[in-house]
């Protein structure tokens, strides 16, 4: 991703905006918010230090048959997380990476661990590394 080559917003750039006070107050909040971003972007800034996201990386080797394809963590969060997002599924025998089936992991947690209940799509006895993010709500107080 390349960062953007402007990164202010000026008087001069809404020069033909209506006048008043609000010009100066969004001025400042957006050029805030534009700064947080680009310092962010600017310096690698993770999902992990971004938002409360757990990244594992796990192996097994594949089935057929879903509920075979089971891994369990558990999680740095102790509360229910919103969802999951599969970043990789690849075979580490130099298998085919392609799918019959779409993969999609069915999941659940309790009590701090997150449980892989099953993955559609896997080939029998091909080992596979498998990379999921698990994403949990803002704590808000």
């Amino acid at each position: 991703m390349q960062l953007p080559l402007y990164r202010r917003i000026t008087d001069e750039d809404l020069s033909d905006a209506p006048k008043g006070a609000w010009k100066g107050k969004m001025l400042y909040a957006l050029n805030l918010f534009m700064q947080q971003i680009y310092t962010g972007l600017s310096n690698n800034l993770t999902p992990e230090q971004n938002c409360i996201t757990q990244t594992k990386t796990f192996s097994i080797i594949g089935s057929s048959t879903v509920a075979k394809n089971t891994y369990s963590f558990v999680t740095s969060y102790v509360y229910n997380p919103l969802g999951r997002d599969v970043l990789s599924i690849q075979p580490t025998d130099g298998s085919t990476q392609i799918f019959n089936t779409a993969p999609y992991v069915s999941w659940s947690y309790l009590n701090g661990t997150f449980n892989v209940l099953g993955i559609t799509g896997l080939t029998d006895g091909v080992p596979y590394t498998i990379t999921i993010r698990v994403w949990w709500p803002a704590v808000v107080n």
